[in-house]
């Protein structure tokens, strides 16, 4: 169900701690059931035409809103040093890998784009997304603007999209999203986010804090 801990490398550095979930037996065996529900959803909906595929992810994120409620108090807690990552559920042939993120007060990620499409939900408690687009031909990106993303929202970015933002947790208490990604599961950690450099070195200043 999850994997051992590992860090992130350097191309994907808004990637954090991946740690084993344990828990009782019974909420054990309700977990398996819906990360295997949640799983074969996600399956359908990459099977399915690609004029529904947004609408079909997001569908899933909706129903694998629950499995937050089963993880131990300990995961839920998150990690002080930066926000943390939980394997829910993946695809053998290596199209998707799904995840909790739990984020504490004041965690953020880097400014980021993605190699993949990427969709997520927000669980429990508030993100803060910032949206930049790319300027030019030297990559960087400006500042376009802020969205609040409460308990219920959901986004999602297709693999061609510049799909710039950076996701923080700016509230006073645990935010938790359940976040998809088209990559195998050993690929979190490498293959979905791209950093991006700001045109605003004030901006830029606040991304590096966050590294």
């Amino acid at each position: 169900m999850s994997s051992g801990p590992y860090r992130a490398g350097r191309a994907d550095r808004p990637a954090a701690t991946v740690r084993s979930v344990t828990s009782t037996n019974h909420a054990q065996a309700m977990f398996d059931d819906l990360s295997t529900h949640f799983r074969r959803v996600l399956e359908g909906a990459c099977g399915a035409h690609a004029d529904t595929f947004e609408a079909r992810v997001c569908d899933a994120l909706r129903e694998a809103a629950p499995l937050v409620d089963l993880l131990p108090a300990n995961v839920l807690d998150g990690c002080a040093e930066r926000y943390a990552r939980h394997l829910l559920a993946s695809d053998a042939s290596g199209r998707f890998a799904a995840a909790a993120l739990i984020w504490r007060p004041g965690q953020v990620t880097p400014v980021h784009g993605h190699h993949t499409w990427c969709g997520y939900r927000v669980v429990k408690g508030a993100l803060t997304e910032e949206w930049f687009s790319a300027r030019g031909t030297d990559g960087r990106a400006s500042y376009i603007g802020t969205r609040m993303r409460p308990a219920g929202a959901a986004s999602f970015v297709g693999p061609a999209s510049d799909g710039i933002h950076r996701l923080a947790n700016r509230g006073t208490t645990v935010a938790v999203s359940i976040h998809v990604y088209g990559v195998h599961a050993d690929a979190l950690a490498s293959r979905v986010n791209r950093l991006v450099d700001l045109d605003d070195p004030v901006l830029s200043a606040t991304a590096a804090e966050a590294e």
